[in-house]
């Protein structure tokens, strides 16, 4: 979700940074339920290659829905940066995320036998939605600073998620296999470590009102992010 790479840098997962930064303020009170993530059937079946894939198929549908949205967020908030700088950066991933990732995502699905039009014809699990819809209600009513602590669990959680299964034994999915080296890699490690200093020094021009504004988007993201997993583990769809 919203994961697209940027320049190369060193690999590994990316740490925050020491003392009362935003993220590592951020990122310590959300423990609990990034264990859980990691510890996800979906995540696992994931790293192993158990992963059914029926369920792995109706990830990249709902994930190519939220890189729709995903992609107008980053757009907001490009357009409310006050630094240039911050919009070159906003707006890069923009451009890698409709051109770059969106295209990486018809393939992979089309390699599952899933044609673009049925993709582009999928509708919105419940999850996806109040995903989507959370970040898109952030984006339009918060500076960036706020945005980028809603962003921070997708950006920032895959490439845990990355990282933490590219040191395990290589799935023997092919596809999954994958799915592990484009968010373990170093290109991908060093845009999520981006985000995370967009958002440390953003933070640091915050007011308390402000910050606590951010802690509950970065909140709300973090639990859409287990249930877009979980949504997509159990294929759950809305009522009726």
């Amino acid at each position: 979700m919203g994961k697209t790479a940027g320049p190369r840098g060193d690999s590994g997962a990316p740490a925050p940074r020491a003392g009362s930064s935003l993220s590592a303020d951020l990122w310590a009170g959300g423990a609990a339920l990034r264990r859980a993530i990691l510890g996800h059937p979906f995540v696992r079946g994931l790293g192993d290659g158990s992963l059914p894939p029926e369920r792995y198929q109706e990830y990249m549908r709902q994930d190519y829905l939220f890189l729709i949205d995903y992609a107008r967020v980053l757009a907001l908030a490009a357009a409310a940066a006050e630094a240039p700088a911050d919009m070159v950066f906003l707006t890069g991933l923009l451009h890698a995320t409709l051109r770059d990732e969106m295209a990486l995502h018809r393939r992979a699905c089309a390699a599952q036998g899933i044609p673009p039009e049925d993709l582009d014809g999928t509708p919105a699990a419940p999850q996806t939605h109040a995903y989507t819809r959370h970040l898109l209600a952030v984006a339009r009513s918060e500076p960036t600073g706020v945005v980028t602590a809603a962003l921070l669990p997708c950006q920032w959680g895959y490439a845990e998620i990355g990282a933490a299964l590219a040191a395990g034994p290589r799935p023997p999915i092919a596809a999954y296999a994958a799915w592990i080296d484009a968010y373990a890699g170093p290109a991908y490690q060093e845009t999520a470590r981006a985000m995370v200093r967009l958002c440390d020094r953003l933070g640091e021009e915050m007011g308390p009102a402000e910050r606590r504004r951010a802690r509950l988007a970065f909140d709300v993201s973090l639990r859409c992010e287990f249930l877009f997993w979980d949504g997509c583990w159990h294929g759950r769809r809305w009522p009726g």
